[in-house]
């Protein structure tokens, strides 16, 4: 080995093989800077990707959020048209209610600048007729545990017309004159009614006892009750002919008297009903 050493020393001079021996370490240290360079470059591509991805995601959140804004964008558009159309409909009826409030004004105003309208004197005659009417429908109802089909019917009529005359196109005095129509034939329905079931309650009331206790007991019955009821169906048939031919306060005060003067016989019969039970000694429901 030495003799080779040595022999390399005489072939080549020292100079040359410091210069080789400095070539070989400067590749050497190229080597390690090509490897740093690209273990740099690996890291600044990899930090470039992250970066894209980051910028891609957060570009996908923009995107998302712009177009849930434009939905609701677009949502809020429509609830605005749609309370825009609430509104101008409103404001169409208002008008509508305006103008005919000014109609009812022209027509109805005394020309003289007094405030009371004849409005208002229809709608307390409809309410005079109810007042008269109202006690007995009430009591037709209680006796007949329901109000006549008649006479909801035509409560029901008079109402509607009433509500007609509020109408922009209406004829008042004939809505109001129909409404107080259908009133009177209500009343009239209802006290009817309630004379029929009356009336045939009296005549039937004592038909489970025999005639000679009802003689001993109550004389009057056939001397003056029986007849005055016989009497009274007369009477009954001629006022339903001419309820309409006389004002509607006359006649139906002949309704309210009639009705009165029922009870008051129904009354006393029912008194005696517990004298001649008592007296054939036996039980008697009442009607």
């Amino acid at each position: 080995m030495k003799d080779i050493i040595d022999l390399l020393k005489e072939l080549v001079p020292l100079w040359l093989l410091l210069i080789s021996i400095a070539c070989a370490y400067l590749i050497r240290q190229f080597y390690k800077l090509m490897d740093k360079t690209n273990e740099l470059a690996e890291k600044q591509s990899q930090y470039l990707k992250d970066r894209v991805d980051v910028i891609e995601k957060t570009t996908g959140v923009y995107e998302k959020t712009f177009l849930q804004q434009e939905k609701t964008i677009e949502q809020l558009n429509s609830e605005n048209k749609s309370l825009e159309d609430k509104l101008n409909d409103s404001l169409g009826k208002l008008q509508e209610t305006i103008e005919l409030s000014n109609k009812f004004d022209k027509q109805y105003k005394i020309e003289d600048g007094d405030l009371k309208v004849d409005f208002e004197k229809k709608l307390r005659d409809i309410f005079s007729i109810y007042s008269e009417i109202k006690s007995i429908i009430i009591l037709s109802e209680t006796v007949n545990d329901n109000v006549p089909l008649s006479t909801t019917v035509e409560l029901r009529n008079a109402l509607d017309h009433i509500m007609r005359a509020f109408s922009g196109n209406a004829i008042v005095d004939n809505e109001f004159q129909a409404a107080r129509e259908h009133l009177i034939r209500a009343g009239f329905d209802s006290a009817e009614v309630l004379i029929m079931t009356k009336l045939e309650v009296c005549v039937n009331f004592l038909n489970k006892f025999k005639s000679k206790t009802i003689a001993k007991v109550y004389p009057r019955y056939y001397t003056e009750v029986r007849p005055l009821l016989k009497e009274m169906e007369v009477n009954f048939a001629e006022m339903r002919v001419d309820k309409l031919n006389n004002s509607f306060e006359n006649q139906f005060s002949k309704y309210q008297k009639f009705i009165i003067q029922l009870l008051s016989i129904e009354d006393d019969i029912s008194k005696i009903v517990p004298i001649l039970a008592k007296e054939e000694n036996t039980k008697y429901k009442f009607l």
